[in-house]
């Protein structure tokens, strides 16, 4: 029995300390709320959201699929798979975001899609 508790502790314990890393971590390292001014991308680059056309910054962390990361829009909120877009296509789409917020004009959304992200954004609620 002291053997086998010799032996299952130290690797129950190492996998209790991963866990509770893998969840600490995150929480202290996440930026919610901030968003990278226009121009300024991560480390991953930049990319455009194929649904509102509009930049933002990808994130390292995201999965690496074959294609491109997974990414969601910041602006609509849309989730795709998306490559590092050039230099050219950010900078026309900084242009337009630009345009977009002088304008203040609302990125147009379908009002089933609205209802569906506020009750996905609903979950993570306190």
């Amino acid at each position: 029995m002291d053997r086998t508790l010799g032996l299952v502790g130290p690797i129950l314990g190492v996998t209790l300390i991963a866990v509770l890393l893998g969840a600490i971590i995150p929480a202290l390292m996440g930026k919610r709320g901030k968003t990278r001014p226009i121009g300024e991308y991560s480390m991953a680059g930049g990319t455009i959201c194929p649904r509102c056309n509009f930049p933002f910054s990808r994130n390292s962390f995201s999965p690496n699929l074959i294609f491109g990361k997974l990414e969601r829009c910041p602006h609509c909120g849309k989730w795709s798979i998306r490559p590092r877009a050039s230099q050219a296509d950010l900078l026309a789409a900084e242009e337009r975001l630009r345009a977009s917020q002088e304008d203040k004009t609302e990125i147009e959304v379908d009002p089933q899609d609205s209802l569906r992200r506020a009750l996905d954004d609903s979950r993570y609620d306190d």
